[in-house]
């Protein structure tokens, strides 16, 4: 019994004197250049920004150039083009509108909302992944129709506000095989408006890749060994008799 015991431990003493190997592959230089590049400073004073707009009440003020939801979008927009600038200009920027009519829940007009979008296209054509980077800018207090009220919204979601935009400085002079795409999305907290708009122009954008992914493999089909074309039933044509 004992004779068996140390046999099976010996490969565990074997183990136990030799060296541990690495946890960790080394860090690639390029990522931890870019990682460095991230600044808790910039961070902070971005969000202490856009605690500053007041309130970013998806129904809040849009003409006020220092309050509500249209002020505050107008800044991120601002930025992201600052980043590009610096960037070389390859990041392109929009405010990505859709109209939202009255739910009879959350929205009791109809307002026109806006993403606010930053694309950093990539470099290789046959490279048709997209990697989104998201965060929403509306904000609100405990009544979810109450525009008006202050509403800083520092952590629900200035703070994914904020890692969206320094994510997008960071990266904005950067060339990827893939698209990058940095976007704050309005309408969270009424009702998931923002995001959900994003997913019907990405759905938009995605259904004729597929259609022409189905044409293909049925081309393909079509050319394999053995493959038997269907016949196409014949044409019955009637004769005119004349009558």
């Amino acid at each position: 019994m004992k004779l068996a015991t140390l046999f099976l431990l010996a490969p565990f003493a074997t183990l136990a004197q030799s060296k541990p190997g690495p946890l960790l592959p080394p860090a690639d230089p390029r990522i931890q250049k870019l990682v460095d590049e991230i600044s808790a400073k910039n961070l902070e004073a971005d969000i202490r920004k856009l605690v500053s707009f007041g309130t970013r009440h998806t129904l809040s003020d849009t003409q006020s150039p220092t309050r509500g939801i249209g002020a505050s979008r107008n800044w991120v927009r601002d930025e992201f083009l600052k980043y590009s600038k610096a960037g070389g200009g390859r990041m392109t920027v929009e405010m990505d509108t859709f109209t939202v009519k009255p739910d009879g829940r959350r929205i009791n007009k109809p307002v026109l909302m806006a993403n606010v979008l930053a694309t950093l296209p990539g470099t290789d054509p046959s490279d048709t992944r997209v990697i989104l980077v998201s965060g929403h800018i509306d904000s609100r207090v405990s009544d979810v129709m109450n525009a008006t009220a202050d509403a800083p919204g520092a952590n629900d979601d200035g703070s994914g506000t904020v890692l969206v935009m320094e994510l997008a400085r960071v990266l904005a002079g950067q060339k990827f095989p893939c698209t990058l795409k940095f976007v704050a999305v309005q309408g969270e907290e009424q009702g998931l408006y923002g995001s959900g708009h994003l997913a019907e122009r990405a759905k938009r954008r995605l259904e004729p890749d597929c259609d022409a992914q189905q044409r293909h493999r049925g081309q393909l089909a079509r050319l394999r060994p053995g493959h038997q074309r269907r016949q196409a039933p014949a044409r019955v044509q009637r004769r005119r008799t004349g009558q």
